[in-house]
């Protein structure tokens, strides 16, 4: 049986649901050899010219021409091969399908099919905190009326016990009572004795006292502006220093807060975790990772530090409102201030034992001889009396770190391609249903099963290819 089928010289994909327009062909008749498959037909051609098509039409059908043998005489047997796609395009466009894959942008699914990068490309911000330039010491101080906190300079913690050294010096150009002294009687010595006592003790005790009234130092690396407080003489005990200080709430803290850009170097999924890495540095607390999946959308981290008059740190750090981690820290170093081994109060055995030796002999003895042995002892103790050193400690520990800024450093591993460049070949992620007549290009689905009028073994082919990755177009 004669019939017309047409002919195409035609080139496309084999996954492709492409179809020839009518403008292309050449109407052809022939017959079936016999006997054949609908699917894998064998047409017979008559063909003068000889045959040069690779592609045909028969009816509705799409076919690949799979082979031609001549047999003679211009006569040709044209071996064919059912062209699925082409030919139940309608059907496969009005599936509803989960597609894996198509050429829709994506900007959001990571594509793991593609390679990455084994150089990284570090990017980095910085921002300062708001705790200006400077060091205070932190004075735990007993004074005149109460315990307090006193935040000096490191020059003024040094000068606090210069300046007993200084009355020290001062006192100890007293004229002291000597053998040569005259005394009218035994009332003007215990007199004169007594009141040289009153007048020089009652500074000596105090400043004997001085140091043990410094109960903490700490070096802290912020301006004692940045607790608030207010200016006022500081008392060592009931000793007044003639210096100044920042008097401070045991309660006050320093705060500062900062905002620090994220250095993204991707616009897309490569945002991601496993190709970005987000590390911020914060002063005195160290380096802390976050992963990046948790800061997509973000750009920027809120920083807050909240700093004791101790050292102690509490650092916050959030993105849009929601915290993404707490951490404590501490950035005061110790601060030296000593006192020599002699404590001057302990000379007042001296005095003690001076004034018992001059009562036993002033029993027995006339009065210049038992205030002479009172004097001795004065004498005695105040030989005794070594200066008060002091020491200043420099920067170290916490205190060592390198100021207050905060640093956000974004580590990125790249695809070797472009995400975008393989849309066309391989599609890019999807992961959703659509409806196939949708789209355009590749397109591949998960478990497609077109509903078509055709043999269970076309249809199973349909869906297999859909499945492995097809080009609708």
């Amino acid at each position: 049986m004669a019939f017309t089928v047409t002919l195409y010289q035609f080139q496309k994909r084999k996954n492709s649901t492409l179809q020839p327009t009518a403008l292309q062909g050449v109407e052809l008749s022939c017959e079936l050899k016999q006997p054949t498959s609908y699917k894998d037909p064998v047409f017979t051609f008559f063909v003068e010219a000889g045959f040069e098509w690779n592609y045909l039409k028969w009816d509705s059908w799409y076919y690949f021409i799979t082979d031609v043998v001549s047999v003679r005489n211009n006569i040709f047997e044209v071996h064919c091969k059912l062209d699925v796609l082409a030919t139940y395009k309608t059907e496969i466009g009005a599936t509803s399908a989960f597609v894996l894959y198509d050429t829709t942008a994506n900007t959001e699914i990571v594509d793991s099919r593609l390679s990455q990068k084994t150089t990284a490309v570090h990017s980095v911000s910085e921002a300062l905190l708001d705790y200006g330039i400077g060091y205070t010491v932190m004075l735990g101080i007993v004074g005149d009326d109460s315990v307090s906190v006193w935040g000096v300079t490191p020059y003024q913690a040094s000068q606090l016990l210069n300046s007993i050294n200084d009355w020290m010096d001062d006192k100890l150009n007293f004229e002291i009572p000597s053998g040569g002294y005259s005394f009218n009687d035994w009332d003007d010595a215990v007199n004169d004795v007594i009141e040289f006592v009153v007048q020089f003790f009652r500074q000596f005790i105090a400043t004997g006292k001085a140091p043990d009234c410094i109960k903490s130092a700490v070096l802290l690396p912020v301006p004692a502006s940045q607790f608030g407080g207010s200016s006022a003489t500081i008392y060592l005990g009931e000793y007044d220093t003639k210096h100044n200080g920042q008097k401070i709430a045991q309660n006050a803290v320093a705060n500062s807060n900062v905002s620090v850009s994220i250095p993204w170097q991707a616009s897309d999924w490569r945002r991601n975790d496993n190709y970005t890495k987000i590390y911020v540095g914060l002063p005195y607390i160290g380096v802390v990772s976050y992963p990046a999946s948790q800061l997509i959308g973000y750009t920027s981290l809120n920083v807050n530090y909240r700093i004791t008059v101790n050292g102690g740190i509490t650092c916050t750090v959030s993105a849009g409102g929601q915290r993404l981690g707490l951490y404590t820290g501490n950035c005061a170093s110790n601060f030296m201030v000593g006192a020599s081994n002699i404590n001057p109060m302990q000379g007042m055995g001296a005095v003690v034992g001076g004034g018992g030796s001059a009562i036993g002999v002033a029993a027995a003895a006339s009065g210049a001889a038992a205030a002479a042995v009172g004097v001795a002892g004065i004498i005695g103790m105040i030989n005794a009396v070594q200066q008060l050193p002091t020491c200043v400690g420099g920067v170290g520990g916490g205190a060592g770190a390198d100021g207050w800024q905060v640093t956000c450093v974004v580590v990125y591993h790249d695809t070797t391609v472009d995400p975008s460049s393989v849309a066309a070949a391989i599609g890019t992620p999807t992961m959703a249903v659509k409806t196939i007549g949708t789209l355009s290009g590749f397109v591949q689905t998960k478990e497609a099963s077109v509903n078509a009028s055709c043999y269970e073994d076309v249809r199973t082919e349909i869906n297999s290819l859909m499945d492995g990755g097809f080009f609708y177009e």
